[in-house]
């Protein structure tokens, strides 16, 4: 359900440095091929959806270049993965060189 806090997210949005060029070009791409939809396919049936199909996708692209606000638990005895990650449980050894080296 959209609510006020959610509808002031889809506005105040931070989006990638490095997304912009993605996004104007995707949009670009899309915006025309929909426009060519709408205008050279006869067939409502056809072109109404297909230019659904690139409304999801120019969606998509700017969805996935968000920089998302991340809540990072604080605490001595916590573990936290970087970009939204997983934690693996790894088990630590020592290798005895010998006092050669590795």
């Amino acid at each position: 359900s959209l609510n006020v806090n959610s509808v002031h997210y889809l506005f105040d949005m931070k989006i990638h440095k490095d997304g912009f060029g993605t996004i104007l070009l995707i949009w670009g791409l899309c915006g025309v091929l929909i426009f060519l939809c709408l205008n050279f396919i006869p067939f409502s049936i056809i072109s109404y959806p297909l230019s659904a199909v690139f409304i999801f996708v120019m969606c998509f692209v700017f969805f996935f270049f968000r920089v998302p606000e991340r809540e990072t638990a604080q605490g001595d005895r916590l573990v936290t993965s970087v970009a939204d990650g997983e934690v693996g449980a790894w088990s630590l050894y020592v290798v005895r060189t010998g006092g050669q080296g590795l």
